[in-house]
């Protein structure tokens, strides 16, 4: 079964009470469907009611997840229009694993995010992200990273032979490996971009 763990962190708790003074945008809190941010119960359920009603709302909606850890089980949600809007269509915070997105067309807005990583000690990566598309992935800047990575290729950019990515700028990017496999290592494939202030790889 593939497992995932949710943790809604500040910086979308933010977003959320800026989205709650727009009296326009419905909001479908996972807790009302019994979501519980234990790390424990099953919220598989709930997330996708929870989804399932916000894409039959006719007009804005989010689903809020609030501050927790949230354990799901193989879910799959299925919108009718397959489409993202706002800021951050899609959120993945740290500690979300094993996602799957296919079929998906965003905007406007930043669509699909990973970000906010890092800031605190201890807090979980983010992996296993796979999106399945034809489209092409451009203008996307990497700054100001640094830190140590568990293994030797830290950074490893996988793009389409079709559909190259474009456009991507790493800047500042400082990360060591002490491992006893040689240093810290880098890899891209079909991707095109540029590097500033370079450090580590």
């Amino acid at each position: 079964m593939v497992s995932s763990l949710i943790h809604h962190h500040r910086v979308l708790l933010v977003f959320f009470s800026a989205l709650a003074a727009n009296a326009n945008i419905e909001v479908f809190d996972v807790r009302k469907f019994e979501a519980v941010g234990d790390g424990k119960t099953d919220c598989s359920k709930a997330f996708l009611q929870a989804f399932e009603m916000a894409c039959a709302w006719e007009g804005d909606a989010v689903v809020y997840i609030p501050l927790g850890t949230y354990y799901e089980g193989l879910t799959i949600f299925n919108a009718q229009n397959n489409r993202c809007t706002g800021d951050d269509g899609i959120s993945l915070s740290p500690s979300s694993e094993d996602i799957y997105i296919a079929n998906l067309t965003c905007g406007p807005g930043h669509g699909i995010g990973v970000g906010s990583l890092g800031g605190l000690l201890h807090e979980q990566n983010v992996k296993g992200v796979v999106y399945s598309s034809n489209v092409q992935i451009n203008n996307v800047h990497y700054r100001n990273i640094w830190g140590t990575s568990t293994t030797k290729l830290a950074v490893n950019f996988v793009c389409s032979q079709i559909v190259p990515c474009q456009e991507l700028e790493l800047k500042e990017i400082n990360l060591k490996y002490n491992g006893k496999d040689g240093p810290v290592a880098a890899s891209c494939s079909n991707a095109r971009g540029v590097t500033v202030d370079q450090g580590n790889p």
